[in-house]
């Protein structure tokens, strides 16, 4: 696994006159369905897309990222998916975080579900 000061950052400063919460972001496609089914990396990269359609990744302040029994295989399967869809916006996500392992996510076959604060100009 990366060592832990490539993957997690522990501060982040923002500007901006307002704060946007995002829902927990889960795996869903355009029509609402589970995308990567079974798969980590694959659902972390959909959440982070999914995120990120609501504010760029500049914008964030902080994420709490939600995983179902949480592990170490799981968790460099999660930071996989999220730098997949950091190349495929072309940024970085550097924004502080918290990882918490759950039992179960709100529907059967979730992994994974990843809620933001965001602060906009």
């Amino acid at each position: 696994m990366q060592r832990p000061e490539h993957v997690h950052h522990r501060v982040g400063v923002t500007q901006g006159s307002r704060t946007v919460y995002l829902a927990g972001q889960v795996s869903w496609d355009t029509e609402g369905n589970l995308a990567g089914r079974d798969d980590v990396a694959a659902q972390a990269e959909k959440c982070s897309l999914n995120i990120a359609a609501g504010a760029t990744a500049a914008d964030l302040a902080t994420v709490t990222v939600y995983s179902v029994d949480l592990d170490e295989a799981k968790a460099e399967q999660f930071v996989i998916g999220r730098d997949r869809a950091a190349a495929t916006l072309g940024v970085e996500f550097q924004q502080p975080s918290t990882w918490i392992e759950v039992a179960s996510l709100a529907a059967p076959g979730y992994l994974v579900e990843v809620e933001a604060v965001a602060v906009l100009p």
